[in-house]
C-alpha cells in the first residue's frame, strides 16, 4: 500500500512516458487489475486513468462544455427516462455517466472497445445494475434497450465505423427508442465550435439517416449550470437526437421515448428538432 501511495523513482519514470497514451488499450492493462487485490484495485484502477489522455480527471468536469457528469445526466438524459428503462451506454470509459444514468433507470448496458477501460470502470463505478461489455459480448447477447446514448460516439471515428456504430444502436433498439448523443459546444449552425462545425453536424445527421434511424436532427440545448472548467455561466450543447421507426399503433410508438431529449432549456434548434 505504501508503494500505491508514495511511488519509488522507477514507477515515476515509467507513469512519465506513458502519461498520455491510450494506455487502457494495452493487453496487460485488465490483466493488471485482474491480477490486484479487491481491496486496492480502485486505487489501482484510478492510477491507470490518470495516466490516459482520454480519461485523466474525468470524474471531474466531463468536458462538454464543462459541465458535470451529475448534471450531464441530469439536464439531458433525465428529461428522456423512466424509472423501468433498460438504457444502453456506447463508449462508456470509466462509467462515470453509467453509474448516475441507472439510478433513474432499471439497468444499464455499458459498452465500450476498450477491455482496460472496463476493467477500471467496474473497479471505480461498480453497481449491481450496470453491466459493462464489449461490443461483442453486447451483441453475442442479442440485448434489446429502450433508449441509447453516447458522449463520446463521435470522436476520431471515420465514416464507416461511425455508421456501423449507429447501426447497431438501431438494431438494438426496441421499436420507438430514442438515441441521444451530445456533439460538443454549440449554438445556430454549431457556433463557437470552430470552422466547419456545420459541416460535420451535417455530415452525422447523414450517417444516422443511412444507419436506418429517423426523426433525426440537432438542437441547441442551454445548459442551466456549468462545471468549473466552462467560462460561461450557461453553456449551450448541440445535441443529435434520433430514434427507431415504430410502426403505426406499436407499443413503442407512445410513452417515455415521445419525451423530450433536452427538457425545458432548449434553444432554438441548429437543424429541425426532434422528438425522442
Amino acid at each position: 500500500m505504501d508503494a500505491l501511495r508514495r511511488p519509488h523513482r522507477p514507477f515515476r519514470s515509467i507513469s512519465g512516458k506513458v502519461r498520455g497514451r491510450r494506455v487502457l488499450d494495452a493487453r496487460w492493462a485488465p490483466a493488471l487489475l485482474d491480477a490486484t487485490p479487491p481491496r486496492w484495485r480502485r486505487q489501482v484502477a484510478s492510477r491507470l486513468l490518470s495516466l490516459d489522455a482520454r480519461y485523466a480527471g474525468a470524474s471531474g468536469p466531463a468536458g462538454q462544455a464543462g459541465a458535470s457528469w451529475e448534471g450531464l445526466v441530469r439536464e439531458l438524459l433525465l428529461p428522456s427516462l423512466t424509472a423501468g428503462m433498460t438504457v444502453l451506454e456506447l463508449g462508456c470509459g470509466p462509467g462515470h455517466a453509467a453509474s448516475r444514468t441507472v439510478r433513474h433507470v432499471a439497468a444499464v448496458a455499458a459498452v465500450d472497445t476498450s477491455r482496460g477501460a472496463l476493467a477500471c470502470a467496474r473497479a471505480v463505478s461498480p453497481g449491481p445494475r450496470v453491466e459493462y461489455l464489449t461490443p461483442e459480448e453486447f451483441n453475442r447477447a442479442g440485448r434489446t434497450v429502450d433508449f441509447a446514448y453516447s458522449f463520446t460516439l463521435t470522436r476520431d471515428l471515420p465514416d464507416d465505423l461511425l455508421r456501423g456504430a449507429l447501426e447497431t444502436v438501431r438494431r438494438a433498439l426496441r421499436p420507438g427508442g430514442g438515441l441521444l448523443v451530445p456533439l460538443g459546444p454549440g449554438g445556430p449552425a454549431g457556433a463557437g465550435a470552430g470552422a466547419g462545425a456545420g459541416a460535420d453536424r451535417t455530415r452525422l445527421t447523414g450517417l444516422a439517416l443511412a444507419a436506418g434511424l429517423v426523426d433525426v436532427g440537432i438542437t441547441a440545448v442551454r445548459l442551466s449550470s456549468a462545471g468549473p472548467g466552462s467560462a460561461s455561466g450557461q453553456p449551450l450543447l448541440d445535441v443529435l437526437t434520433a430514434r427507431r421507426h415504430a410502426p403505426a399503433g406499436s407499443a413503442g410508438s407512445a410513452g417515455p421515448a415521445g419525451r423530450g431529449p433536452a427538457g425545458p432549456s432548449r434553444d432554438t434548434p441548429a437543424e429541425p428538432t426532434p422528438t425522442l
